[in-house]
């Protein structure tokens, strides 16, 4: 038999077993796996070219819109990461999503103004550029802001130049790829607090990571905080075996799995809660509440042994589960060592939590905004994969 003939026949049969393996899975035309770093206590960015140049943008699952600094090049302040507004197609206002606040017409252009929950502002013209994923070249309507507030994280000073949005929202980077990446998107968060590097952290567009069966599935739940939020039905919490009791319908206001929120945040009433019996464990362990700080914190007094807190565990209401357990270890819910340790939970001011980052550590996620679930697979070892 000739050699090529051979060489075919043997391809033919690696189809017909990758065929066979995957069975009905329709898989998306392309998958793209990105690093992604720490910019700071829970803040992950992912670098993406844009245009010419490289941008480092937060990656955000709570931000619709994906917006850039732009700003006019200037010899004596050279800012490698800014888009040059010149150099970019602006959308015109004849285009602009009127049923969106956050677009505007600014003199027969659409504009955008989007404000966060951190304080962080920004402003400017929406505009069409070309974004390099891999091997691919996608045409993206993005924001070009002109004016962002709270310049200690886009500041001059730092490479963070703007927000990968990755919301449901029709403008977010994922829904705008179409059908490319089959709407799906998975990230792995390794540990990491202060100012460390989250290592071998990832995200992946499309599927190329397959989600194991035994992984816990999440329905995402509709019109509870926002359309474009990613809100899950959360349904009670536990400090180790003691289950935190509040108020029915508590937890009803929803809550949002966001990696642009650094840490998480739960209503009220749960948290004082919480707070209440992580302050009952340690004084019981000989360590004292700092009371120099905004933070719940804790100090070893000198005579006391270390001590690690007990797990606490989030019940959710699942989809392949009836209930879906989530459950969060020290180095998931504080900050520090074994003499000195901070909470990473926060009140909410609002009526529905946040699971942010820093929580995310060491849990696989998938996102599928086709299925409308997203799955996760708890102590992945990240750093690992």
């Amino acid at each position: 038999m000739d050699s090529s003939l051979k060489t075919l026949n043997k391809l033919a049969s690696i189809v017909s077993i990758t065929l066979c393996l995957m069975g009905n899975l329709i898989m998306p035309t392309v998958s793209e796996t990105l690093s992604l770093s720490n910019h700071n206590i829970g803040s992950i960015y992912v670098t993406m070219k844009i245009g010419n140049a490289q941008q480092h943008l937060i990656f955000d699952t709570g931000s619709t819109l994906t917006w850039v600094r732009c700003q006019p090049w200037d010899h004596a302040r050279p800012h490698y990461y800014a888009i040059d507004p010149e150099k970019i197609l602006p959308w015109l206002n004849s285009s602009c999503p009127s049923e969106d606040p956050n677009f505007f017409d600014d003199k027969g252009f659409c504009a955008h103004e989007v404000n966060y929950a951190d304080g962080t502002r920004t402003r400017g013209k929406l505009a069409v550029e070309t974004f390099h994923v891999g091997l691919e070249d996608m045409l993206i309507k993005f924001g070009c802001s002109s004016s962002i507030s709270r310049s200690s994280t886009f500041g001059s000073s730092t490479k963070i130049s703007g927000i990968l949005g990755m919301s449901k929202g029709p403008y977010s980077f994922i829904n705008q790829t179409g059908g490319l990446y089959g709407g799906t998107f998975s990230f792995c968060l390794a540990p990491g607090s202060g100012t460390s590097t989250f290592q071998r952290s990832y995200v992946t567009l499309g599927r190329g990571l397959m989600v194991s069966s035994h992984a816990n599935a999440l329905e995402m739940i509709e019109g509870r905080v926002a359309p474009s939020l990613y809100d899950v039905k959360l349904d009670s919490m536990y400090f180790d075996d003691q289950k935190i009791n509040v108020a029915p319908g508590t937890f009803d206001g929803g809550c949002v799995l966001d990696t642009g929120s650094g840490v998480t945040r739960f209503v009220a009433d749960a948290y004082t809660t919480l707070v209440e019996l992580m302050d009952k464990f340690f004084y019981y362990h000989h360590y004292v509440r700092d009371s120099d700080t905004n933070n719940v914190c804790y100090s070893r007094l000198p005579h006391a042994w270390p001590v690690e807190a007990p797990p606490v565990w989030l019940r959710f209401k699942g989809i392949s589960r009836t209930v879906v357990w989530m459950k969060w270890g020290e180095k998931q819910l504080f900050d520090g060592d074994s003499d000195h340790k901070c909470l990473q939970i926060f009140p909410s001011s609002d009526n529905w939590s946040t699971i942010g980052s820093f929580q995310m550590a060491n849990i696989h996620f998938t996102f599928d905004l086709e299925a409308k679930r997203i799955n996760f697979i708890q102590d992945a070892a990240c750093e690992y994969i």
